[in-house]
């Protein structure tokens, strides 16, 4: 898989599938084709499994798309800087988004894995979501813990 702006807008993003030892790439059309609703595209980077990319744009907003079968689902990913960011990456290991801007912040760091993302979430937070906090980001789904206590998070 390979991902490149263009041709045309900057707010889409072509995902192709290249064979390998092809001599000359000839594309009819993308095998998927990304794009942020509002904002252009600053930065982006592909997995080397070709499953997951991250697309960052002049908003500035990140997000994780990810590879279902043949389809993308994406997701926004929190930005702990309200600068642009210059540059973005997928760690080899597929754990873990860096990103670069100028910000305060620098460099950071996402977890990329349900994992790494709960035992984060454990860390930063401490509790469970409240049931208002629950209905915002999950709708109509019904409440549970989002947390237990072998999470080391007491209610």
């Amino acid at each position: 898989m390979v991902a490149m702006i263009g041709p045309g807008p900057q707010n889409k993003l072509n995902i192709l599938e290249i064979q390998p030892y092809a001599p000359f790439i000839k594309v009819d059309k993308p095998y998927a084709q990304l794009s942020v609703d509002d904002g252009h595209i600053i930065a982006y980077a592909l997995s080397v499994d070709g499953k997951m990319v991250i697309i960052c744009d002049d908003r500035p907003l990140c997000q994780l798309w990810e590879r279902h079968g043949d389809t993308y689902e994406s997701m926004p990913l929190p930005s702990p800087d309200t600068r642009t960011v210059s540059s973005v990456a997928i760690s080899s290991d597929l754990r873990w988004g860096i990103t670069i801007s100028a910000g305060r912040e620098g460099i950071s760091r996402w977890p990329l894995t349900y994992d790494e993302m709960r035992t984060m979430a454990a860390q930063s937070v401490g509790r469970n979501l409240s049931s208002e906090e629950w209905k915002l980001y999950f709708g109509g789904q019904k409440y549970r813990k989002t947390f237990s206590e072998a999470d080391g998070v007491r209610d």
